[in-house]
C-alpha cells in the first residue's frame, strides 16, 4: 500500500477492501489533562491494522464508540459520574471506554480496582492512567503502557465489527445488482404463444417492434 494515504480517507467505504477499516469516536472529557488525553489517542493511531478517526461535531450516528476521559481532581466516584453525565443522549447504548486519570508523578500509584460497568452498563472496558503536568502529560511508566494495550485490544475488536457489517453491505449491494442486470437483460423480450400453437418473441430493435412465430412466416 502507498505510505502516502491519508489516514481520514481510509475510512471511506469504497477503500475499506483495500485499506485498513476506520474506527470513529467521540470523545468526552472533564478537564484539563495537559495533553494526555491526546497523547493516548496519538499512540493509539500508531497501530498499524486501522485508523481512529475522532467524530466532528455533535455526529454521533457516524462514531462506533465513546472515549471518556475522566481526571481525578476530587472523589474518584463524583468525578466519574459528571464525567458519564457528559455524553449526549444521542450517543444511545454505544459502548464506552472509560480512561479513568490521576494527576501524580509517582509511577507505582496505587489506583482503584474498581469494574466502573458494575455502575454503567454501557461502560466496556475502563482502564487508569498516570499524567502531570510537570511531565508534560502521560507518564512514561508500564501502567499507561498496559493502558493502551488494553484499548487497542478492545477497538480492535469493535473494528472487527466494522469491517464485517461493512463486508455485508457489499454482498448485498452485488447480489441487488446482479438481479437489475439480470431484469435489464431480459426486460426488452416477451415470448407468448401464437394462434398456430407457435411461439411469438416479441423483440424492440431500434424502436421498432419485431413478431417471430416459430413454424410461421418471418
Amino acid at each position: 500500500l502507498p505510505s502516502n494515504n491519508d489516514p481520514e480517507d481510509n475510512c471511506s467505504s469504497n477503500s475499506l477492501h483495500l485499506l485498513p477499516p476506520c474506527v470513529t469516536f467521540y470523545r468526552v472529557s472533564n478537564g484539563a489533562s495537559f495533553g494526555a488525553d491526546q497523547q493516548l489517542l496519538d499512540q493509539l493511531k500508531e497501530y498499524p491494522h486501522f485508523h481512529l478517526k475522532e467524530a466532528k461535531g455533535k455526529h454521533l450516528d457516524k462514531c462506533q464508540i465513546i472515549l471518556v476521559f475522566c481526571i481525578i481532581n476530587t472523589r474518584i466516584e463524583s468525578d466519574v459520574e459528571a464525567a458519564m453525565e457528559q455524553i449526549p443522549e444521542s450517543a444511545g447504548d454505544k459502548p464506552v471506554i472509560l480512561v479513568v486519570m490521576h494527576h501524580t508523578r509517582d509511577i507505582d500509584f496505587f489506583a482503584t480496582k474498581k469494574k466502573w460497568k458494575k455502575d454503567y452498563e454501557q461502560v466496556q472496558l475502563d482502564v487508569e492512567v498516570l499524567f502531570h503536568r510537570t511531565e508534560e502529560g502521560l507518564l512514561k511508566c508500564e501502567k499507561n503502557q498496559q493502558a493502551v494495550e488494553e484499548i487497542l485490544s478492545n477497538v480492535k475488536h469493535i473494528r472487527n465489527k466494522v469491517y464485517q457489517k461493512w463486508l455485508k453491505g457489499q454482498k448485498r449491494g452485488t447480489e441487488r445488482g446482479g438481479k437489475e442486470k439480470k431484469q435489464e437483460d431480459g426486460g426488452g423480450k416477451e415470448e407468448r404463444k401464437g394462434e398456430g400453437g407457435g411461439n411469438y418473441m416479441k423483440k424492440e430493435v431500434g424502436g421498432k417492434e419485431e413478431q417471430n412465430e416459430d413454424g410461421g412466416e418471418n
